[in-house]
């Protein structure tokens, strides 16, 4: 059903809006007191921002427009969003809603999923455009497809209220929680707030007290106070004893680990050497390197170690070194969890249940999951915990999928508590998934940010997506700044990626072009495909730096060597 309005998006596409009009002289009468330069259309869309919002120099709409203009005019479609919002306001400019509506269809077809949304608001209306509904349902729709979680909260909306199409009025309950749910787990909390009143009326779904209370909890733990007052939860911010990951422990030096590990590797030692391997592929006290890890986890495994031979199965498993060999990986991964290395275990069963072999054999894979949980393998007391939640593998049995996740917490805790940042982490991600009754943001927040202190450079990454994403007053884009540069130091090449993006579109930080290259290129050299692809494009186009066609094309080239399939059609066009 989330898919039925492509046709109509493609229609919409065909003849939505006309023409972009003839722009009044009087926007561009002051152009000359503009300090950007059109050939950095980033520059102008970044000063129109500043004289829209009144930060870092006097508040002015119409600079802001003209400036929005300029940055439109050159192909930078945030600047037409932007322009777009602006002509539907009427800040800066008359308010013209037809005008409005060709800007913002412009960002849209570009994939500016607000102007879609603001579109659709317009088609819904009849503001600019001929009143269409079902045009609006299609961008709502759009929108949607793209996680972008406005979209799905407001198709719920149309399906649970009813809404007039073409055919008549349509109203659909099945399909409201189906959005709300969406939108719900895209972290909206007003989606999460629907459904718990779904469920408390049995709209779409049975009746349930306990999952509509389910469900308020979760939205108001996302910062919906109405759903804070539904589930009884004003003033639900209780103070609490300090978390035990807040308290003094002993924190492991990472750093002084790898270089003990590398003296006992290389005087023979196969634990050493295999769990030198696992540093590297972690990134904890070394840079990550996958070539590395697999030096060290096949001098291990050479010599019989079964965590050097899970590590040697998991490259034949990816492929990455070697040519990707199933059976040979299966092999390696029986071998290590017969000696109880239980990751081994859980990749095995990993296989089973994936059917690489043929048909499933679930049977075999419980019983691979639960060797390694009972083991205290934590990984597999959740992987049984999500078995046991669904009707796929086995029949649901909710209280017992409980049991097993809390034991995951259990043992996470425990590893956390000895200084280990990978456990850390991994108990972070526990507390961020909202359909379980474990759902802390805070706590995600405060293990993520302990686990990069633990100089975790995928924990610092983590963090910072938190605070850039974060639908709530805990966004901070200065703290994200901070965490994903901490992610780049410790060589975790997404965290560089990031950064590198940030400074070059100048989201809501100042746009810097040599700092973005700097970013990018120590992203694409840690084989961040996405950084090499961005630093190809930032050649190709003169952002910041002189055209280069030759360097271009080859980090077009890495990209595609990486697994970016557009780059690999740009590299063939030089």
């Amino acid at each position: 059903m989330r898919f039925i309005f492509v046709g109509l998006f493609i229609l919409l596409i065909a003849g939505c809006v006309a023409s972009k009009p003839q722009k009044e002289l009087s926007t561009k009468a002051i152009n000359s007191d503009l300090d950007c330069n059109t050939t950095l259309p980033l520059s102008c869309f970044t000063l129109g921002n500043k004289y829209r919002d009144g930060k870092g120099l006097e508040r002015d709409y119409l600079k802001a427009v003209q400036a929005y203009e300029l940055s439109c005019d050159v192909g930078f479609k945030p600047g037409c969003h932007n322009l777009g919002e602006m002509y539907y306001s009427g800040n800066g400019v008359k308010q013209d809603y037809v005008t409005a509506a060709t800007y913002l269809n412009e960002a849209c077809l570009s994939g500016y999923k607000w102007s879609c949304l603001r579109l659709a608001s317009l088609y819904d209306r009849g503001y600019g455009v001929e009143k269409d509904v079902d045009k609006a349902t299609a961008l709502y729709n759009r929108a949607c497809n793209k996680s972008f979680s406005e979209g799905c909260l407001t198709l719920g909306t149309r399906y649970y209220n009813g809404y007039y199409t073409q055919q008549g009025v349509e109203q659909d309950y099945d399909q409201a929680y189906l959005y709300y749910k969406i939108a719900c787990e895209q972290g909206n909390g007003e989606g999460c707030h629907n459904l718990g009143i779904l469920y408390a009326l049995g709209k779409g779904v049975d009746r349930d007290k306990d999952k509509s209370s389910e469900y308020f909890h979760i939205a108001c733990s996302l910062d919906y106070e109405p759903s804070c007052r539904k589930a009884n939860h004003v003033g639900h911010i209780k103070k609490e004893t300090t978390p035990f990951y807040l308290k003094q422990y002993v924190k492991i030096d990472y750093h002084e680990k790898a270089k003990n590990l590398e003296y006992f590797c290389k005087n023979k030692d196969a634990q050493a050497c295999a769990d030198l391997g696992a540093l590297y592929i972690y990134g904890t006290g070394v840079i990550p390197s996958k070539k590395k890890a697999f030096y060290y986890f096949d001098h291990a495994c050479l010599a019989g170690n079964a965590r050097g031979c899970s590590g040697m199965a998991q490259h034949y498993s990816s492929g990455v070194f070697v040519p990707r060999d199933i059976n040979k990986a299966a092999s390696l991964f029986r071998s290590s969890c017969d000696e109880n290395f239980y990751q081994g275990c859980v990749k095995l069963g990993e296989l089973y249940e994936t059917g690489v072999f043929g048909a499933n054999d679930n049977k075999q894979a419980i019983s691979l999951y639960k060797k390694a949980c009972d083991g205290g393998f934590a990984y597999g007391c959740l992987t049984l915990g999500d078995i046991y939640k669904k009707d796929q593998v086995v029949t649901k049995q909710i209280a017992l999928s409980r049991e097993y996740w809390n034991k995951a917490i259990t043992l996470h805790q425990a590893s956390c508590e000895e200084g280990d940042a990978v456990s850390c982490s991994q108990l972070a991600r526990q507390y961020r998934y909202f359909h379980r009754d474990t759902f802390n943001i805070q706590k995600a927040f405060d293990l993520f940010e302990l686990a990069c202190e633990g100089s975790y450079g995928y924990a610092c990454n983590e963090v910072a997506n938190m605070y850039r994403l974060s639908t709530t007053e805990r966004r901070d884009l200065n703290k994200a700044t901070h965490y994903y540069n901490q992610a780049c130091t410790l060589g975790y090449s997404e965290g560089c990626y990031n950064l590198g993006y940030l400074k070059r579109v100048g989201l809501r930080v100042d746009q810097n072009y040599p700092e973005a290259l700097i970013f990018y290129e120590k992203g694409c050299s840690g084989e961040n495909r996405a950084s090499c692809y961005d630093l190809a494009r930032m050649y190709e186009e003169g952002e910041g730096t002189e055209k280069n066609t030759i360097k271009a094309k080859e980090y077009y080239t890495q990209a595609c060597d990486l697994g970016h399939g557009y780059a690999c059609n740009k590299s063939k066009s030089f």
